[in-house]
């Protein structure tokens, strides 16, 4: 059977925003909207059906475990600058965001 799916992507480009893209251009590059901009720490973590998590999947290993069809959710943890000095501190803070993405089709797959 054939599913057809629409991917959402989040990533940080060179001017240190975070893009989310919804769709590709014909040749495969992402097309999006800016969310957020003075983004000044991005990090993705991948957590696996054992328990394990790691900054990439490694299907290439003998571990089987970490590969991309065992992943079962992502968190990301970025840091966002404020454009303006508080008028307190004297200078730009800054803020930690964090999701974690569990999709529930990732979960079923694993227990069917």
């Amino acid at each position: 059977s054939f599913q057809r799916i629409t991917p959402v992507m989040f990533y940080r480009d060179a001017q240190n925003r975070i893009i989310r893209s919804s769709r590709l251009t014909a040749g495969g590059e992402p097309v999006g909207e800016v969310v957020a901009e003075n983004v000044t720490a991005w990090t993705v973590w991948l957590f696996f059906a054992d328990g394990d998590s790691a900054r990439v999947a490694d299907p290439d290993v003998a571990d089987d475990t970490n590969d991309y069809d065992d992943l079962t959710s992502v968190k990301i943890v970025a840091t966002v600058r404020n454009s303006r000095a508080d008028r307190n501190l004297g200078a730009a803070g800054s803020r930690n965001f964090e999701w974690r993405y569990s999709p529930r089709n990732l979960a079923y797959e694993r227990n069917r």
